[in-house]
């Protein structure tokens, strides 16, 4: 192998490692928004209980612990009042949120 030849190997190797790295970090940071989308956040108490006592007015406790346990793990408690908020106003949901509440009364 000539001089020349192994710088050329060198160079190759480096480029290969740098793409593959540049992929793991591609997969790693799609992950963890991934990770975020699923996570598992218990908001606060008083909404909680705010949640479950308007929501068993029309419906049982089982499907709205379902749809309170199903919000906790899709959205983020500021997402969750947001959408609330939304809801009070103008009677609408987010898709995400009709879904999960779909999947508890199945």
């Amino acid at each position: 192998m000539t001089e020349s030849s192994g710088a050329k190997g060198s160079r190759a190797a480096l480029i290969v490692i740098i793409v593959l790295s540049l992929a793991v970090a591609g997969a790693v940071a799609a992950l963890g928004v991934h990770l975020a989308r699923n996570h598992f956040e218990r908001y606060p108490p008083g909404a909680e209980a705010a949640f479950l006592t308007r929501c068993e007015q029309t419906g049982s406790a089982q499907v709205c612990g379902c749809v309170l346990h199903a919000f906790e793990k899709k959205y983020t408690y500021k997402e969750f009042s947001a959408f609330a908020d939304q809801f009070a106003r103008a009677g609408t949901l987010p898709q995400g949120a009709v879904e999960a509440l779909n999947s508890c009364e199945r």
